[in-house]
């Protein structure tokens, strides 16, 4: 299989008012092209942290060591410049809250052709558009024509985190991290995400990199698995071995 994401060493701190705080000590894992990888860990544990220095969108008094290859590339060595090139159009994110993500003044056409734009700079907006409709109805909004119209707070927290797929697809990402994105919405929604991520990762060959605490979910969608606690690997392998038989008592 093809390597798409290897992370070495990867140590993160921050610089506090009461000294440097410790947040990811150390850590190492790979991420193949096709494959769902999950991050499981209570609160605390570094697992958002860790996969927000992938696009380096870590606050400006984080110190972070070690190396993350994408495609072979050192991301860690990139130019804030070059590492915007990353972000979107070939690492994208979505969050735990997805209303978070939206300016509640700008309807869902206008969100869509800036980013469509934004990687490919010469697209037309009615070309864009197309697009950003063919999007919605692959990732489960119905009248999705009429429904560029909209904006946030006409769309349910299931919608907007379908939407956020759509946007993450809309440049061309291979590498998707979902961070939490199934936390704020209700038990059957959770279902919802996790199946229509597993089916875009099948379709399109994504490689997704899924952060939860929910064991449940996690067992239904990721190939391999790390468990974190305070910043470090506590166990790590294939999700079925782990989940049914760990090795570590956390």
């Amino acid at each position: 299989m093809e390597k798409k994401l290897e992370v070495k060493n990867l140590q993160i701190s921050f610089r506090t008012q009461g000294g440097i705080l410790k947040a990811v000590r150390n850590i190492s894992f790979d991420l193949y092209k096709g494959e769902t990888f999950a991050i499981v860990g209570e609160s605390g544990s570094g697992k958002s942290v860790s996969t927000s220095a992938i696009p380096a969108l870590l606050p400006s008094n984080a110190k972070v060591s070690g190396e993350i290859y994408y495609d072979n590339v050192n991301l860690t060595e990139l130019s804030y410049k070059d590492i915007r090139e990353y972000r979107g159009k070939k690492i994208g994110m979505i969050f735990q809250e997805p209303s978070r993500s939206f300016d509640p003044l700008q309807n869902m056409a206008s969100v869509f052709y800036e980013t469509i734009k934004n990687s490919n700079p010469k697209i037309s907006k009615a070309e864009a558009l197309k697009i950003a409709e063919e999007l919605l109805e692959e990732t489960g909004i119905t009248n999705a024509k009429e429904r560029l119209s909209n904006f946030p707070h006409q769309f349910s927290g299931g919608q907007l985190q379908r939407i956020s797929i759509a946007l993450s697809l809309a440049q061309g990402c291979e590498l998707l991290i979902a961070d939490e994105p199934t936390t704020a919405l209700d038990v059957t929604i959770q279902k919802q995400i996790v199946q229509l991520l597993k089916k875009l990762q099948q379709e399109k060959n994504l490689s997704i990199i899924f952060i939860s605490h929910n064991i449940d979910l996690v067992a239904e969608i990721s190939d391999n698995i790390i468990v974190m606690y305070g910043g470090l690997i506590m166990e790590k392998g294939e999700t079925k071995s782990v989940l049914e038989n760990p090795q570590h008592p956390y």
